[in-house]
């Protein structure tokens, strides 16, 4: 999933709460998979974000200083 797909489904997920047929349980339903989708998309753009971070600060680290192997970015073959 890159983050075309992500503001895809958000997007998704925005116009089934907005859905003017659906109301109720089924609301509260959508509302509900709304916020899981939300704190999940957030959950992935921090992390994300701390990535980014550790890659941006590389040039400034001290010669023989890595950057932990879990915060750096894999090309993709």
């Amino acid at each position: 999933m890159n983050f075309s797909d992500l503001t895809e489904q958000l997007y998704q997920q925005m116009l089934a709460v907005n859905n003017p047929t659906i109301s109720g349980d089924a609301l509260k339903e959508q509302l509900e998979r709304a916020k899981a989708t939300t704190a999940l998309a957030n959950s992935i753009v921090g992390a994300s974000r701390l990535v980014l971070d550790a890659q941006k600060a590389k040039p400034d680290m001290e010669y023989g200083a890595s950057i932990p192997k879990e915060l750096t970015i894999e090309k993709h073959k």
